[in-house]
């Protein structure tokens, strides 16, 4: 009977709330008869590393996209009022309460509402392209 041999490899993972977890993979490359289970360990040895860049790709994406939704919340809820705000020490100077808070919250608002789906439909286009261009790579 042949000699399992394992693969140890420890790791740090970096999770989206900025915690660090660590990482134990354990791999078997040989059966117990001392039979390879097919590939090579140098295969299997990157196919793991592969896989573990993809899903490193995938974390970074989702922390990326965590980013992006929060600022886009600053910039629809904050920036606006930051405008109002000035809009009312205007009116405050003029007598004209209403009229500038309204004005630079609902400009500021529409322009940040405007920039946004802006981006967003730059991004869809974007990304759709890229599948486009990978599809037709692949046939």
């Amino acid at each position: 009977m042949g000699m399992v041999a394992p693969e140890v490899e420890w790791g740090i993972r970096h999770t989206g709330f900025g915690l660090l977890l660590p990482t134990l993979v354990i791999r078997f490359t040989s059966a117990p008869d001392g039979r390879r289970r097919g590939g090579n360990d140098g295969d299997r040895r990157l196919s793991g590393r592969r896989d573990l860049r993809m899903q490193q790709v995938g974390t970074r994406e989702l922390e990326q996209g965590f980013g992006d939704a929060l600022a886009a919340a600053f910039e629809l809820a904050v920036t606006p009022a930051i405008f109002g705000f000035l809009g009312w020490l205007v009116d405050r100077q003029l007598n004209l309460f209403p009229v500038f808070t309204i004005s630079f919250t609902l400009v500021t608002a529409g322009y940040a509402t405007w920039k946004l789906y802006r981006s967003y439909s730059d991004r869809m286009d974007r990304a759709a392209a890229e599948r486009r261009a990978a599809w037709q790579a692949g046939t």
